[in-house]
């Protein structure tokens, strides 16, 4: 018998050890055929498909037996409930799935009634969104695309425009962009399940944060902003795995559908190993540019008029239209008023304020610098807080100091509170984040189901304490903040950023989960250390004189 270091007992350990490798390596065959012949997953897959099957049957019921839609949208929640309670399925990836698209059936049914949209608006002001939009200004009147969106938008309407047949009404235009969205929005959750799985591991945050937020449940087909939450949540996955040049590819195609997904490309690019940095900044231009080019090509005009209305003239421009900014547009108003009359003695001072005026049009940009400035104080001072983090951070950071008040845009949030986790030094703490959560999520949905009546229920500040000792104090403060004042839609709107700001603290202080220092950041430094074959591991098979200390090199 040869000896445990001899070379034939060497030589036969590596051949297992390249046995068992070719054996894994060849082991998916075997996986499909063992889960197709799987009785167990079959079994607990059924009552799944019969969900299904309910929830695609719930519409034509009510038809065949006029039963009320939230009559049959209870029984349907109550009956999915109890059978994926039964079968251990609430945090599995069927029940999420399944949860994302009962999410989805109710806005669908709400959004595909022409009648509905209008009782709602009529009576509610509510404001119908823009797959309605995109439809009643330009499918149905014969325009191709909405002007106001960037070449992604574009070129997916122009497609319809041209291969809808003659017969689409509303009804059957709406159907299609339920389902074009309500795919990726599945994605979008298959892919936080994934990440969340192999992480924290609570993926019953993806319902907390996601699926039962009133954002996801309001907004999910109200706008087209699933495409562009994807392409977030897709380059975020795609640059933990360290796959930088698809997950730029993605950044430049959420970029021409929507601008947004370009504002995470600085923290990408800054958290990519230094070689990595310029190809990865050439992947996003040039993917951009295939994207573009095109439309730059065929209509120049077309092309550029998203950016430049989105920079001059998508902007607060009073108390009506929500956000802070409208207080920036009255201080840039004051200003102007005041150069026009003072700057006229000097012909240098008096010809920049010529180019300048108006200067509410600078809005976008003062927007913009603000949101680059509270971007890099952030990243420069919690560099350390996980990926994770620092998105959601950067998010909350966009919705604070974005130009017009856009409420649809948490849903860009939603997925990375569901992808952080905090270590709370107390349960005070961590209600208050929910609390704070929930309550700037509900004003977010308030706000758009009584838009156009909120907005204007008028407040006379002049004739509210303190309100009218202010306006005493302080002359012409009228120029700057209107007597004639919607106090309830401004106000629920203070409460919503106080709340913003509240998560935030929560971000910047409170220190994140432990699991998060084994978390893959797409850094490069946390590249996993492929373990050694088990005859390197043994005693008996590693040669003697590998044991030996090795000696001090000094």
């Amino acid at each position: 018998m040869p000896p445990k270091d001899s070379p034939e007992n060497n030589n036969k350990q590596i051949r297992e050890v390249n046995n068992t490798i070719t054996e894994k390596e060849n082991s998916f065959g075997k996986t499909v055929v063992r889960l197709l012949n799987n009785r167990k997953l079959w079994i607990n897959a059924t009552p799944v498909v019969i969900i299904a099957m309910l929830f695609f049957s719930w519409f034509r019921a009510m038809e065949l037996f006029t039963i009320p839609w939230p009559f049959m949208l209870l029984i349907d929640i109550a009956v999915i409930t109890a059978t994926l309670r039964l079968a251990g399925y609430i945090n599995n990836a069927w029940a999420i799935s399944l949860g994302t698209m009962a999410a989805l059936l109710p806005q669908y049914y709400i959004r595909s009634k022409y009648e509905i949209y209008m009782f709602l608006c009529d009576k509610y002001g509510t404001y119908p969104g823009d797959i309605w939009y995109c439809w009643n200004n330009y499918l149905e009147k014969g325009f191709a695309y909405p002007v106001e969106y960037p070449s992604g938008i574009q070129m997916l309407f122009k497609f319809i425009f041209k291969f809808k047949p003659q017969s689409l009404n509303y009804e059957g235009y709406t159907l299609g962009m339920s389902v074009f969205l309500g795919i990726f929005a599945l994605i979008s959750t298959l892919i936080t399940y994934h990440i969340i799985s192999t992480t924290h591991k609570k993926t019953w945050r993806i319902w907390v944060f996601w699926i039962l937020a009133p954002t996801f449940l309001f907004y999910g087909l109200y706008n087209l902003d699933f495409l562009s939450v994807f392409t977030v949540i897709m380059a975020y996955y795609l640059f933990t795995e360290e796959e930088y040049y698809l997950s730029a590819s993605v950044i430049a195609i959420g970029g021409a559908l929507k601008v947004f997904p370009f504002f995470i490309a600085p923290l990408l690019f800054f958290q990519c190993p230094k070689k990595k940095r310029i190809p990865f900044t050439l992947t996003v231009i040039l993917v951009w540019l295939a994207f573009n080019v095109p439309f730059m090509i065929s209509d120049w005009g077309a092309w550029k008029f998203p950016y430049q209305w989105q920079i001059t003239n998508n902007y607060a421009k009073s108390t009506d239209d929500g956000c802070v900014f409208w207080v920036v547009n009255n201080i840039l108003l004051i200003i102007q008023n005041w150069a026009e009359v003072h700057l006229r003695s000097n012909s240098f001072l008096f010809g920049i304020h010529t180019k300048l005026t108006p200067y509410a049009h600078h809005m976008g940009k003062i927007s913009l610098i603000l949101y680059a400035s509270l971007y890099f104080i952030f990243l420069r001072k919690k560099w350390n807080l996980p990926l994770a983090h620092r998105m959601a951070g950067i998010m909350i950071l966009f919705l604070l100091t974005d130009r017009i008040y856009s409420p649809q845009y948490n849903l860009y949030l939603l997925p990375f509170l569901a992808l952080a986790d905090f270590s709370f030094r107390n349960k005070k703490e961590k209600i208050g984040f929910y609390v704070a959560f929930y309550i700037a999520e509900i004003i977010n949905i308030v706000h758009v189901i009584f838009l156009f009546k909120l907005r204007h229920i008028y407040s006379n500040l002049l004739e509210l304490f303190p309100f009218k000792f202010i306006y005493s104090a302080i002359p012409n403060l009228t120029a700057l903040i209107p007597a004639k004042f919607p106090l309830i839609f401004q106000g629920m709107i203070a409460v919503k950023y106080l709340c913003l700001i509240y998560l935030l603290r929560a971000i910047w202080i409170t220190p994140p989960n432990p699991d998060y220092e084994n978390w893959k950041d797409g850094s490069g430094k946390n590249e996993e250390v492929k373990e050694k074959p088990d005859e390197v591991k043994s005693d008996e098979i590693k040669p003697d004189e590998d044991l030996k200390p090795q000696e001090n090199p000094a």
